[in-house]
Order: structure tokens, then C-alpha cells, then sequence
């Protein structure tokens, strides 16, 4: 960071995680509210590839994890497509026995 991104920006001596907690507390209250319907499965459903009409008509799955719905899957051989219930982008950390479920099924493991 130091010599590249600020040699061109042109600045330097830039304490670059100094105001983390700073930014985050300014979006809080916007961080992690979606921007449109159904994000990622809505621009896979718009792509075009092989395989596009078989994944469209596969079935939406139940992800179940110690009887508690944790998400929803739709497996096709060439794509498996995830998605989870109250977790954002930190799957891991907001919800972790689901993620090692997930890891499990997708690694078979």
C-alpha cells in the first residue's frame, strides 16, 4: 500500500486502517441491506451458458442443519448454487454451523 497506492494518489504517511472503526460506524446502518431483489441468484438466472435452462428448472433444496432451515440449494452438474438465511457475507462468522455443513456437502468431507 505504502509504496504503490500512495505514490499514486500522491500522498504518504497514511495510517490506511486507522479509521475503520469510523467508516463502519458511518454505514451501519446501510451495511448489508440489499440492493435488489435476490442479488446474485437473479444475475445467475439472467446469464446465458450451458446448462442455463437445467439449472432454471432444478429444484429449489431445503439446507436443514440441526433442524433448523439454515438456507436453500440448487445443484446441477455444472452448478451449485448456495444461499443462506440470516448471514451475510460472513457466512462463517454469522453462522457457523451452517458453513461447516456447506463445506462438508461441498467438499464431501
Amino acid at each position: 500500500m505504502d509504496s504503490t497506492v500512495a505514490g499514486a494518489l500522491g500522498i504518504s504517511n497514511v495510517p490506511y486502517d486507522s479509521m475503520r472503526t469510523a467508516a463502519l460506524a458511518a454505514v451501519r446502518d446501510t451495511f448489508m441491506i440489499p440492493a435488489v431483489d435476490k442479488g446474485q441468484l437473479e444475475w445467475v438466472n439472467n446469464l446465458q451458458w450451458d446448462g442455463h435452462e437445467e439449472f432454471l428448472n432444478s429444484t429449489r433444496e431445503t439446507f436443514v442443519v440441526n433442524r433448523v432451515i439454515e438456507g436453500y440449494f440448487r445443484e446441477t452438474d455444472r452448478l451449485k448454487f448456495y444461499w443462506m438465511n440470516a448471514a451475510g457475507q460472513s457466512v462463517p462468522i454469522d453462522s457457523p454451523v451452517a458453513m461447516r455443513r456447506f463445506l462438508q456437502l461441498v467438499t464431501g468431507y
